[in-house]
């Protein structure tokens, strides 16, 4: 609700962002409540929310909530080059409205009880950028 009004203050679009794990809490309901809060503002307000679900690696909770998405990180830096190309291929091919963000690097440290150790962190590779 504060990103709402935040937004339709300033007058400006917001991402109201969702990691995955707070779908292990809040569930589709979670998801469904950001939805409205994100079409309200829109209607009423006349400000774009846009509903993201950050960092998922999973194709079933991609499928099950997209519906209610406008973007999805699709997260598959736990696969190597090729796979993590292939597997984006994927939630792109399956998800047509909504835009979908590649994960190519791991930064060190943790978020949302997802933790990558400093010897496993790596940057994104510029020369890689243009093949995916």
């Amino acid at each position: 609700l504060a990103v709402r009004r935040g937004a339709a203050r300033a007058g400006r679009p917001a991402i109201v962002q969702l990691h995955p794990a707070a779908l292990d809490h809040g569930g589709a309901a979670l998801l469904a409540a950001c939805r409205e809060l994100a079409d309200a503002s829109l209607r009423e307000d006349g400000v774009p929310l846009l509903v993201a679900l950050d960092h998922c690696g999973d194709d079933a909770a991609i499928d099950a909530h997209l519906s209610m998405l406008d973007h999805v990180m699709a997260d598959g830096s736990h696969l190597d080059f090729s796979d993590n190309m292939s597997w984006t291929a994927s939630v792109v091919r399956r998800t047509p409205g909504v835009s979908v963000e590649a994960e190519l690097g791991k930064l060190a440290g943790e978020e949302d009880g997802l933790a990558v150790a400093e010897r496993d962190a790596k940057m994104t590779d510029p020369d890689v950028v243009a093949e995916f």
